[in-house]
């Protein structure tokens, strides 16, 4: 069997070299077409191969529950259909449900994979109203490669003690063994939730930064939002209720409040066109002019909502943010109205410490110096 684990994952130094599928090239590979075709082969060895084959030389990145047998035999065909509902349809085929989790795909039970992104997003949440230092030291993302036999309770324990930070009810975590794993960059708020939450755990973060404690998951995991009512009441809360059926609804002042999953924040958002409002041009300067709204989104979804929507593209110096620990999964907040599109960029990435350079609809961004 341990055979069968260390074969099923490159070695620990060939993963360090692994050019893993991220960000933008991640999105247009989820939405291009594939063809699977097994006849009882397990699990893993076939999202093992479809991971390497996709887009080479970039890797695919995922990782199984570990509630999930990896040598269940599937048998499926399945032809020409875009990568994500590919692998929604293995995960389907074995009761099973995929999460997105920055760059990372996630197979699991279906309570699990449903609550990943949210629990993620609450814990991103505090980390962003930490002082600057403790909140990059949760935020930075750095390469993960679990080695063979590792326990859970020594990674969380390691990784935070590497940071300064103290773990309290560490033994809430039962013991297990993990395959080896390689794994691309990632936050400690995503690393500590992506272990936490296969065992129906989370943590909170104190003030400070410098301690967190583990405790059960306490359902409902939803995040509140607020949604201005630029429109009348009725015709916005049809929409909502519309493009999230399970979220709830509350009145608030100038607007509704919404208690939901990030998935269904993320349909209300394409419902309502969204973030963005429709540019319209200046009468002086007939430039165009945009107004937009963030409320605790990533950077990243907040560029790929731009990219979608205004035609952007961005290109990332990304050693040089991991070299200034600055994530673009940090939760970023943005109000502005009738504004250029540069001015636009740079209330969005001055306050996160970065700078941008534009060409045309190219938008080059490193950290400001």
């Amino acid at each position: 069997m341990l055979a069968t684990l260390w074969h099923a994952f490159p070695s620990i130094a060939v993963a360090q070299r692994t050019q893993w599928l991220t960000g933008e090239a991640l999105q247009r590979q989820l939405a291009l077409p594939v063809s699977i075709e097994w006849e009882g082969r397990p699990l893993r060895e076939g999202l093992s191969r479809l991971a390497d084959s996709i887009a080479p030389p970039a890797r695919l990145a995922y990782m199984l529950d570990r509630r999930v047998d990896p040598s269940r035999p599937l048998s499926l065909k399945i032809a020409q259909v875009p990568l994500r509902e590919a692998l929604e349809q293995v995960a389907a085929a074995l009761d099973l449900e995929v999460a997105m989790l920055g760059a990372l795909v996630y197979i699991g039970p279906p309570p699990a994979a449903r609550r990943l992104r949210t629990l993620a997003a609450l814990r991103k949440a505090e980390a962003n109203e930490l002082p600057p230092a403790s909140r990059q030291t949760m935020l930075a993302e750095t390469a993960w490669n679990i080695e063979l036999l590792s326990v859970p309770r020594e990674l969380l324990k390691q990784s935070a003690e590497k940071a300064g930070i103290i773990v309290t009810n560490l033994e809430a975590i039962p013991h297990d063994l993990w395959p080896a794993i390689a794994l691309p960059p990632l936050s400690l708020v995503d690393r500590w939730t992506l272990v936490l939450n296969q065992f129906d755990l989370t943590f909170r973060i104190a003030p400070g930064g410098e301690r967190i404690a583990l405790g059960a998951i306490e359902p409902p995991v939803t995040l509140a939002r607020r949604y201005p009512m630029r429109q009348g009441e009725a015709q916005l809360r049809n929409a909502i209720e519309g493009a999230a059926p399970n979220a709830t609804v509350e009145r608030a002042s100038g607007g509704l409040v919404v208690r939901g999953r990030v998935e269904d924040h993320e349909q209300i958002a394409a419902a309502l066109d969204g973030t963005v409002e429709s540019p319209r041009p200046n009468s002086s300067t007939l430039e165009t002019r945009y107004t937009m709204t963030v409320r605790n989104e990533s950077l990243a979804r907040v560029m790929e909502s731009l990219r979608q929507r205004l035609e952007v593209n961005f290109e990332i110096d990304s050693e040089a943010l991991q070299r200034a620990n600055i994530s673009t999964e940090q939760l970023v907040k943005l109000e502005v109205r009738q504004v250029t599109l540069d001015e636009l960029l740079t209330a969005l990435f001055k306050p996160v410490g970065l700078a941008f350079r534009r060409d045309g609809r190219t938008v080059h961004v490193q950290p400001a110096k």
